[in-house]
């Protein structure tokens, strides 16, 4: 009999490398942006316990004794530390920002006071600003070394207002893109690692693009530009292929000016050395009218 005894006591205590379910908790501060750690009371190991978390400097339980509730201070002592763990949250390298109030299931590695807490639901209500990474390695071995920026990741922040998708370069890629949407700052950027950019500024109505080569616009059909200025800062040649061109507005009154000079010209008549006045020759006249036919087509 004692030696059952002994050997219970001793399976009671043996010390189990593994990670096991240690109690449901209550998180009873907000956790800090940038942080992985919470204060959180595992109400499993109190039964009946309902934290009131309306005062954060006030921590108070109410719990069943049986003979009716009473009111208790939550001790200091009860309040443990987790570090999140996150067991369903593949990718995911930032911790969900859980607030007073939210429910967390909370484990424990063996029998050592390290513990741990992942997201038991998400509380619409009670969660507020966050702070999301999801990250995919890019790499095809181990790398002692790898950080954020040699990894393909997408990062949405609304504490800064901010969503950011990120490609990286080191494993083959040909150059790095980045796509930034700042709500905050109201603009999207586009860019790449050679410093092409693309700026959508809401704020100043403007669309800003930067490229150190070629841009070419193919379309099938018709492109509208309306504006009220459009400058054009051409360094070496300006090459204009087209089957047909029409002008509108004031720059029209050139081609108006040179249509009447050419009709000018036919109407002239030239008096010679007889003395004799004479006109165009009706070749002439007729390569003169296609010709002012041809500028007029030009005149929207």
């Amino acid at each position: 009999m004692d030696n059952i005894k002994e050997l219970t006591t001793n399976l009671k205590n043996l010390d189990m490398s593994k990670l096991q379910r240690y109690s449901l908790g209550i998180v009873v501060r907000d956790i800090v942006k940038g942080e992985n750690v919470i204060d959180v009371y595992p109400i499993e190991k109190i039964p009946d316990v309902q934290p009131d978390l309306q005062k954060e400097e006030d921590i108070k339980a109410n719990v069943d004794t049986g003979c009716g509730k009473i009111t208790i201070e939550l001790k200091k002592e009860k309040i443990i530390k987790a570090t999140w763990l996150s067991l369903h949250q593949y990718n995911r390298i930032t911790p969900p920002t859980v607030r007073k109030g939210e429910f967390v299931e909370i484990y424990r590695m063996s029998n050592a006071d390290m513990f741990f807490w992942d997201t038991l639901n998400n509380n619409p209500i009670l969660r507020k600003e966050e702070h999301i990474i999801y990250a995919i390695s890019d790499k095809d071995q181990p790398d002692p070394n790898e950080n954020i920026e040699n990894m393909y990741y997408l990062e949405i922040d609304t504490f800064e207002k901010f969503i950011k998708l990120h490609t990286t370069n080191k494993y083959g890629e040909y150059t790095t893109f980045d796509m930034k949407i700042d709500t905050k700052n109201g603009n999207i950027k586009f860019s790449d690692g050679k410093g092409n950019n693309i700026v959508w500024d809401s704020t100043k109505d403007q669309y800003i693009m930067t490229l150190h080569n070629d841009y070419t616009l193919n379309t099938d059909k018709t492109i509208h530009t309306n504006t009220e200025n459009e400058t054009k800062n051409i360094k070496q040649n300006l090459i204009i292929n087209l089957d047909h061109i029409a002008i509108q507005n004031s720059t029209t009154e050139l081609i108006t000016l040179l249509m009447e000079y050419i009709q000018t010209h036919i109407e002239e008549q030239h008096v010679g050395n007889l003395g004799i006045p004479t006109k165009l020759t009706a070749e002439f006249q007729a390569k003169y009218k296609d010709i002012l036919n041809r500028l007029s087509t030009l005149k929207v």
